[in-house]
């Protein structure tokens, strides 16, 4: 078809005659076709989840079908440790005003607890602390320039943060003062 040799040489050209390009442009929409757009029809009874299994066709993916590479997992967490640890402060905070104890009853109330809920209960409050803190440092260095050179480095920086975060909680969790 001339008319749509003229079209693709246009779009190959980088500079053309103002006046060539809205003619040829008007000639390309004159003989573009319009197609009918077919409709599934919808009198049939049968549910659409059973059209698509008898068909053939795959559900649509939940999120449980992904694997999230190690970098978007420490951000992700980075940024839920930082709301929970948020939301704990000023619930705990309210709370220890509105409970009326004294910091000693608290300490003695909290050390009366099973050894074993008690080292869970401190690894449970120090590792978002110490996975926070410690990602926020590799955010710092990201920031000037470093550990940004290869993938490699990113994967590799991700489960440090990991490693480092979780030995850290787990030493806050069995020290005893």
């Amino acid at each position: 078809n001339k008319m749509a040799a003229q079209i693709r040489l246009v779009g190959r050209i980088k500079w053309c005659p103002r006046p060539f390009l809205p003619a040829a442009v008007a000639r390309a929409r004159e003989s573009m076709a319009v197609l009918p757009i077919r409709v599934a029809s919808t009198d049939s009874t049968e549910h659409p989840l059973e059209r698509s299994r008898r068909l053939g066709r795959p559900l649509s993916p939940f999120i449980s079908i992904y694997r999230f590479p190690i970098p978007s997992m420490v951000s992700f967490s980075h940024r839920v440790t930082g709301g929970v640890l948020s939301f704990a402060l000023w619930t705990a905070t309210i709370g220890y005003v509105e409970s009326g104890m004294s910091f000693q009853e608290l300490l003695t109330f909290l050390e009366s607890a099973h050894p074993y809920v008690l080292i869970f209960g401190k690894f449970a409050v120090a590792w978002p602390f110490c996975f926070h803190g410690i990602n926020g440092i590799r955010h710092l260095f990201w920031d000037v320039g470093y550990g940004l050179n290869s993938m490699k480095n990113v994967y590799l920086s991700g489960y440090t943060v990991l490693l480092l975060s979780l030995l850290a909680a787990m030493g806050l969790a069995y020290y005893k003062h």
